[in-house]
């Protein structure tokens, strides 16, 4: 909350604000999650990208947290949360899921697609699938928040998150899908001390990365 209360960014406020949101996801305090959104909301950041925030966290953190904070943005947000409403899967639904889901994870891993790929199909095909279809496909290709604000946000809780491999992959994916250096440097140090040692982790991640453009 000290961190939260001084937090002030002088540029990309939302996304920013957004990235902190996640952060806090992973951090699991409710208080903290309940208060990030309404400063995030404060900040600009509309209602459905807060709320994507929020239906994100489950692929990256679990559903136990990501319902908590489910439950922290019904009570910040009552009146939003009772009005969405889940939508019937259109006809051919599943199939657009794994297309868009295909280009997306394109997108983000760029030449590596092929190797997570290989990678993932030794452990399970059915991995690699899921993770089109759920991940990239049903939930990130979602239209209320653009991929490199996800990215972003998936960064920013990985940190917190402790999970250096995945860390690398969507630094890496944030520079694929276009994240400027200087937004993705600020949303790593925006978590300071409360990343510990994942903060210098994640800068030297991104200098090896970009040592290799």
């Amino acid at each position: 909350m000290e961190e939260l209360s001084r937090f002030q960014p002088d540029f990309e406020k939302i996304p920013r604000h957004l990235a902190l949101y996640s952060a806090s996801i992973a951090f699991g305090d409710e208080n903290v999650i309940k208060e990030t959104a309404i400063k995030a909301n404060q900040s600009g950041a509309s209602l459905e990208a807060i709320y994507e925030i929020m239906l994100q966290s489950y692929l990256f953190l679990g559903f136990p947290r990501m319902l908590t904070a489910a439950e922290c943005f019904q009570e910040a947000f009552p009146e939003f949360a009772r009005q969405v409403r889940v939508k019937e899967p259109a006809p051919g639904q599943f199939e657009e899921w794994i297309k868009r889901g295909t280009a997306l994870c394109r997108k983000v891993y760029a030449d590596n697609f092929d190797k997570l790929k290989n990678r993932l199909c030794l452990f399970s095909p059915e991995i690699f699938q899921w993770m089109i279809l759920e991940g990239y496909g049903k939930v990130l290709s979602r239209p209320d928040l653009q991929i490199k604000e996800r990215e972003l946000a998936i960064v920013a809780c990985l940190m917190i998150d402790d999970r250096p491999k995945q860390l690398f992959s969507h630094i890496r994916g944030a520079l694929n899908v276009g994240v400027n250096e200087k937004i993705l440097v600020a949303v790593i140090n925006d978590t300071g001390e409360v990343a510990g040692a994942d903060n210098q982790t994640a800068l030297s991640f991104l200098k090896r990365l970009k040592a290799n453009v």
